[in-house]
Formats: structure tokens, C-alpha cells, sequence
């Protein structure tokens, strides 16, 4: 059959893409719900090579477990690392917290692994939630449940 070449080619192309954990733009992927911003950071490039630094002392993570560790991979976890304490301090009650970076734009380049390092500038954005409006009934989440 035909498609089966083409589909695998379609894998081929749209599974680096999804590779790792891109921050998505700051929207909610459940109907209803709308991001809230928590909080935002401006890391220096000094502050993320002492997270890279530090991460890697701790064993963190090394480079033929994790796939690829350059600074944009350093970059994302420390935001991440960064919004999930906020929501924790803020006591959120909430499925998870995302974040988008705004700068700098290297960052976000189609070709981020190969362009962004922290000598670019300030790694600036902001931490949110997804919430419902105030009063408004939480959206149903239907699984795909067997047994009910």
C-alpha cells in the first residue's frame, strides 16, 4: 500500500518536533478555561549556568540518558523547575502549571537547540495556570474508562 510509506514519513518529520517539552503558548487546552498568569521570572545568564552548574553536581541528568542537554534544555527546566515551586507556594490547586518564554528569541527559534545559549540575554516569561472563570462550573474530563 502507498500510505503506509507516506504515513511513516509523516512520523519521521513530526517526532523530533515532539521530542521533548516545548512550552506551548500560553492557552489552555481544555475548553472553558483560560491561563491565568502566577508569576514571571527574568533568569541572568550567570543565574543559569549556576542551575546548570549545580543540576549536574546533583546527578541530575547526563547527557546519554536525557538525549539532548544543551543550554535550551538547562533553560526549560530551570523555568519549569522555577513555575512549579511558585504554583506549590501559592498552594494552586490545579492539574499543573506551564509557562511561555518571551525572550530571548533564540529561544523559540524553530531551531533552538542550535541557536539559544544563555549568552543571548535574560531568559525572560511568565509561569500560569488554567483555570475557570470565577463561578463558572469546571469542564468534564471524559476518559476512556473500560470499566464504567
Amino acid at each position: 500500500m502507498r500510505l503506509r510509506p507516506f504515513a511513516a514519513l509523516c512520523l519521521l518529520v513530526a517526532l523530533p518536533a515532539l521530542a521533548h517539552d516545548a512550552p506551548v503558548p500560553p492557552t489552555c487546552l481544555v475548553a472553558g478555561t483560560t491561563p491565568t498568569v502566577i508569576a514571571t521570572f527574568s533568569f541572568t545568564p550567570q543565574q543559569l549556568a549556576a542551575y546548570r552548574q549545580q543540576a549536574i553536581a546533583e546527578g541530575v541528568c547526563i547527557e546519554k540518558d536525557c538525549g539532548i542537554v544543551d543550554e535550551w534544555y538547562w533553560a526549560t527546566q530551570m523555568a519549569k523547575a522555577y513555575c512549579a515551586n511558585q504554583q506549590r507556594t501559592m498552594r494552586l490547586s490545579t492539574d499543573g502549571v506551564s509557562f511561555n518564554v518571551g525572550q530571548p528569541a533564540p529561544y523559540n527559534s524553530a531551531n533552538h537547540h542550535r541557536d539559544y545559549r544563555f549568552s543571548n540575554g535574560n531568559l525572560t516569561g511568565a509561569c500560569y495556570v488554567c483555570g475557570t472563570p470565577s463561578g463558572a462550573p469546571a469542564p468534564v474530563v471524559i476518559g476512556n474508562n473500560p470499566s464504567s
